[in-house]
Order: structure tokens, then C-alpha cells, then sequence
């Protein structure tokens, strides 16, 4: 291939960009739109001896009316495709940037609000393929790019699957193709589905924490073999300074069951975008991920060179300091739910409200199954679902949620130990010594002709339950009851 080809009597080829599984990306000038664009060339090397040419060119074919189904933001756009002499291309449009590799690598340690902000829109984008049917089954650093806006595109949908059982597949069952790196253990023996991309995004951001692989080995086959049957070290082990929740969701994403990952994309979305800050964390830094979620309606184009509106002889193609290929995106997903308002005391303020509208509200529920006449009870339940609401207003806004009774779908409890101050300590503590008391206070005043008791044990049952919930926090429980 040489500088100055022109591809489909329309496309110049001006300078080589880099490569992939399925052939050679170029940047080139659209002779007939005046504009830079780039050029993906399969690759005539991978018409391998012995290999399957005609399956070849139908999955380059494939990706291409993939990777323009998508229609996402975070993937590339794709202007054009057909066939030249014996070549097929690709056409997409040409943004500036850097792989997650090197951008790790100018960024160590990386923060962990870039961390989120990187998986959140990785997230985004393998939530709409997999809507669409879709499963990458490649991601990895070298096909992640990030541009000077902060914004990150998912490249090479080469060797994506339909799931649709109606589009018959390229590959045979057993064979497994992607990167052993960033495999999944069931897609290594041959199975892919949804989960194995969250494996791989696991992957991803677990070497972008730790800077370096889940697992090494000298060959694809051992290195197969141990995502398939050794643990990783817990990230935060190696990061201690990572908010807990990041760390916990990366080692789950890592689980050999796809049952125990994430249940889908979206979920991972909806966790990761509430460790995104709304300050940056370096002032003035290019390639800032959380700014497309601070600034969604920022210039894309800000950080990059301006590109050039004449039509580059072939023999000077534009020097740009060094830039690689990617697809552009618009903006960045914006979160659907609304920012997370939190402080110190927000928790302890929210539950007393909560479980002190519970306890009015059930003991006068109590007294009204007992047949007691009670004259201030339409103002009791009044300012019981007064204190009730203002709880929930305050969860809503800690949380970020939508609604007032959006309900936090996908939880697993049985998450790592999670640190706790003293205070949420001695409040656990003083929760199971009043709850005691109250279960004791209602057996000592048990009467059929007396509501003290079941006011007592309403009050042993709102104090005990979030007594039990922090316990099982704190010890990582997967049931409040378990030992």
C-alpha cells in the first residue's frame, strides 16, 4: 500500500494510521467533500493459506453495517464502504486521539473519577450494542479511544456476533476469537453472550487501575487458562485509595459465572456515573474523561488541531503532532439520573427521619387493629407521612435517583466487607441494644387490653431492621441474618 493511492476514485491516501485484526487503517482526503476521513483496507495478510477469504469479507462487510446500525455517539461513524481492485474499505470519519494503553500510560496513577468516567462510557456504548443484538467480544485498551475532549469510542466491531438466532454466524462454535487478555472463561471455550463484554470492561479498567493486566503468561493458551481457573488479586489490594464501590464492581465484572457479573450494561452505567465528580481533577488537562459529564455541551473539537480545508498534495501529508485513528462522538452519554447530593450526616439524618415515620405510622396502625379510640390520629399519620416524605426526598437526592420511590434494581449484598467510621459502628450497636430493649418492654407489658406492647415491638422492628441492613454491610453479608 502506498501514499497517494486513491481509493474508489475518491479517497487519497495520505499516511498510515495504525492497524487491527482485519486490516490497516489510513488517513485520507475526501477529494470529492474536501475532508480529512479515515480508511480501514483489509488487510491482504489476512487471507491467510489455508484460510476462509470469502468468510473474511463478509465479516469486514459485517462490521461496516454494524458499526453504522449502532448509531451511537461513543462509535465510530461510518461515511462509506465498498470494494477497490482487491481490496475492501471502510470509511469513517477521522478524529485525533489515543488508545486507552497510552493514555494509561501518561496518566499513572490514573484518579478514580477518570477510571468511572472511562467504564461509564464504555458502558454506555455496550449497553446500545447489546440492545441491538450486538456483542463486541474485542474490547480491549488498543481498541478504546480517548480524544482531547475527554471523550471515549469503541473501535472494531470486526469480530462482533449477532445474537439474533435468525442471522446465521461466521464461526464455528468452538472457536474463539478475541484477545486472551481480555477474554471471558466461557468465551475462551467457544460461548460468548452480553456478560463477556462486561468481563472484558472488568479487564479494561482493572489494568487502568492497577497499570498492568489481570493475568500474564507466556502463551494465549496459559493465559486462557488462568482467567478460566485462578482469581486476580482484589483490586483493592493494589489500590487501596479507589473509592470502594469502584473497586468492588471491577472485581465483580471479574467473576468466572457470568451470573455473579453485572446483570447488564446499563447497571454498570448507572453505578460508575455516580463516582463522576463535577470538578475536574486535574485543572487543564487534555483527554479529562469526566468532562463531556461536566461540560456535555463543550466543543468536541476543542484541544485538537484545527483540520485544514485544502486538498493536501500526496507527497505532504499534514503533520500532525502524531495522532491516531478513532470515531467521533458527538457528546459524551449524559447521566439519566440526576447528581448524587451527599454529605457526612445525610444517612443519619435520612434514616432517623425513616424509621421514625415507620414507627408513628406503625404504632398507630397497632393501636387501630387493637380497638383503641384515638383522637390525634389524622395529625399523627399527617406528620408520620411528613417525616416519611422528607426521608425520602433526602435518599433521593443522596442516591441521584429520578423518583422519590425509584427502587436501586441489580444490587447484590453480597459485596466485600465495606469500612465504617466509629460513629456508623456505635450507631449499629445502639440500634440492636434498642431494639432489645423494645422486644423486652413489649413482652413485659404484653396485654390484651393494653397497645403498649405492640407499640414496643412495632418500635423493636424499625430499630432492629437497619441495624441488621449496616451489619450485613459492614461483614458483606449476602442476608442480614447470615452469620
Amino acid at each position: 500500500m502506498s501514499t497517494g493511492r486513491v481509493i474508489g476514485d475518491r479517497y487519497r491516501l495520505s499516511r498510515p494510521l495504525g492497524g487491527g485484526g482485519m486490516g490497516d487503517v489510513w488517513e485520507a482526503w475526501d477529494v470529492r467533500l474536501d475532508r480529512r476521513v479515515a480508511v480501514k483496507l483489509l488487510r491482504p495478510a489476512a487471507f491467510v493459506p489455508g484460510g476462509d477469504a470469502n468468510a473474511l469479507a463478509v465479516r469486514f462487510e459485517r462490521e461496516a453495517r454494524m458499526t453504522a446500525r449502532l448509531n451511537h455517539r461513543g462509535v465510530p461513524v461510518v461515511h462509506d464502504t465498498g470494494a477497490d481492485q482487491n481490496d475492501m474499505y471502510l470509511v469513517m470519519e477521522l478524529v485525533e486521539g489515543m488508545d486507552l494503553a497510552e493514555f494509561q500510560a501518561a496518566n499513572r496513577p490514573m484518579p478514580g473519577e477518570w477510571i468511572a468516567a472511562i467504564g461509564a462510557q464504555i458502558a454506555a456504548v455496550l449497553s446500545a450494542a447489546h440492545t441491538a443484538q450486538l456483542v463486541h467480544r474485542d474490547l480491549k485498551p488498543g481498541n478504546v479511544m480517548i480524544t482531547p475532549a475527554g471523550e471515549v469510542k469503541v473501535l472494531d466491531f470486526g469480530i462482533a456476533v449477532l445474537r439474533d438466532p435468525g442471522v446465521p454466524r461466521l464461526t464455528l462454535t468452538s472457536e474463539a476469537l478475541g484477545t486472551p487478555a481480555y477474554m471471558s472463561p466461557e468465551q475462551a471455550m467457544g460461548q460468548t453472550s452480553p456478560s463477556s463484554d462486561l468481563y472484558s470492561l472488568g479487564c479494561v479498567l482493572y489494568e487502568l487501575a492497577a497499570g498492568r493486566r489481570v493475568f500474564d503468561a507466556p502463551t494465549p493458551l496459559a493465559l486462557m487458562q488462568r482467567h478460566y481457573a485462578e482469581r486476580p488479586v482484589p483490586l483493592r489490594d493494589i489500590r487501596p485509595d479507589l473509592p470502594v464501590e469502584l473497586t468492588a464492581l471491577v472485581d465483580r465484572m471479574l467473576a468466572k459465572q457470568p451470573a455473579h457479573r453485572p446483570a447488564h450494561a446499563r447497571e454498570v452505567y448507572d453505578r460508575l456515573i455516580l463516582l463522576v465528580g463535577r470538578t475536574p481533577v486535574r485543572p487543564e488537562a487534555l483527554m479529562d474523561p469526566t468532562r463531556p459529564f461536566r461540560d456535555p455541551l463543550a466543543d468536541a473539537d476543542s484541544g485538537r488541531p484545527a483540520a485544514t480545508t485544502g486538498d493536501p498534495a500526496p507527497a505532504k501529508p499534514q503533520p500532525d503532532p502524531k495522532p491516531k485513528q478513532t470515531k467521533a462522538v458527538s457528546q459524551a452519554p449524559a447521566a439519566e439520573v440526576s447528581r448524587p447530593v451527599s454529605t457526612p450526616a445525610a444517612p443519619i439524618v435520612e434514616g432517623l427521619l425513616i424509621c421514625g415515620g415507620l414507627l408513628l405510622l406503625g404504632q398507630h396502625l397497632a393501636s387501630a387493629v387493637a380497638g383503641f379510640p384515638r383522637n390525634d390520629i389524622g395529625m399523627s399519620f399527617v406528620f408520620a407521612f411528613a417525616m416519611l416524605y422528607l426521608g425520602a426526598v433526602l435518599r433521593q437526592r443522596r442516591l441521584g435517583l429520578r423518583k422519590l420511590w425509584t427502587v436501586r434494581t441489580g444490587i447484590r449484598w453480597d459485596k466485600p466487607p465495606q469500612p465504617m467510621t466509629g460513629i456508623h459502628r456505635a450507631i449499629e450497636v445502639f440500634l440492636f441494644i434498642v431494639a432489645g430493649a423494645g422486644f423486652l418492654a413489649g413482652l413485659a407489658t404484653l396485654s390484651p387490653h393494653n397497645d403498649s406492647a405492640a407499640r414496643a415491638f412495632v418500635f423493636a422492628v424499625v430499630t432492629f431492621v437497619p441495624a441488621a441492613v449496616m451489619r450485613q454491610r459492614r461483614l458483606g453479608k449476602t442476608y442480614p441474618w447470615s452469620r
